[in-house]
C-alpha cells in the first residue's frame, strides 16, 4: 500500500474483535484496528500496551499512534454506535425468528419478524441488515431475555448459543462445537 495512509491505525471501538481472536486471560479487548491491509483485534495488555492480535498471536503497536486512533474511535463512538430502545408488538413471537443452526454450525434466522419490530419503531432495518451482525445479536438476546422474563417457552438454539458463549468466555474463548453441543 503506498500514499499518506500506509501508516495510518484505524480503530473502531467496541468493534467485532471476537473474529480475530479468543479473549487472553488479563487483556482488555478494545475492538478492531486496521494497519494498512491487516486488521484483527485490538487489545490493551495488563501492562496497559495496545497491540494488535489475530488468532492469539500478539504483535505489537506504534503505542502514540495506537493511543490516538483509539482516542478518535472513543469520539466518534456516540454518533456511530447507540442504544436503542425498541418496542417488541404484541403480535410479534421470539419463536417467529425460526432460529436454526445450519450444518457448518452458522446461525440462520427469518428476517421477517426483525424487520416487523423495526417498522412498529420507526427503525430503518439496515440498523440491523446492513451493519456488524453485534446489532442484530444484541436484538435477538434482548428480546430472547425479555421473551423469558414473560414466561415465553425456552429456544433451544438461542440456549445453546448462549451456553457455547458462556463457555468461550469461561474457558478463554476460541471454542467451536458442534451445534447442540454447548
Amino acid at each position: 500500500m503506498s500514499g499518506q495512509n500506509r501508516g495510518r491505525y484505524i480503530v473502531a471501538f467496541g468493534g467485532p474483535w471476537r473474529l480475530y481472536t479468543h479473549p487472553l486471560p488479563g487483556w482488555q479487548m478494545l475492538g478492531t484496528i486496521q494497519r494498512g491491509m491487516e486488521i484483527g483485534a485490538l487489545g490493551e495488555s495488563p501492562a496497559a500496551l495496545l497491540a494488535q492480535i489475530n488468532a492469539g498471536a500478539v504483535r505489537s503497536l506504534e503505542q502514540r499512534k495506537a493511543h490516538a486512533a483509539l482516542t478518535a474511535a472513543r469520539k466518534e463512538q456516540p454518533m456511530t454506535s447507540m442504544t436503542v430502545g425498541l418496542t417488541i408488538p404484541d403480535d410479534v413471537d421470539f419463536s417467529q425468528l425460526k432460529l436454526a443452526r445450519d450444518p457448518d454450525g452458522a446461525v440462520s434466522f427469518d428476517w421477517t419478524p426483525i424487520e416487523r419490530i423495526c417498522r412498529a419503531n420507526g427503525v430503518d432495518p439496515a440498523l440491523f441488515r446492513n451493519a456488524p451482525e453485534d446489532n442484530v445479536s444484541a436484538l435477538i438476546v434482548a428480546w430472547y431475555r425479555m421473551h423469558l422474563d414473560a414466561g415465553g417457552a425456552i429456544d433451544p438454539v438461542q440456549a445453546d448459543l448462549i451456553a457455547e458463549a458462556e463457555l468461550e468466555d469461561r474457558h478463554g474463548g476460541g471454542l467451536s462445537h458442534q451445534p447442540g453441543r454447548a
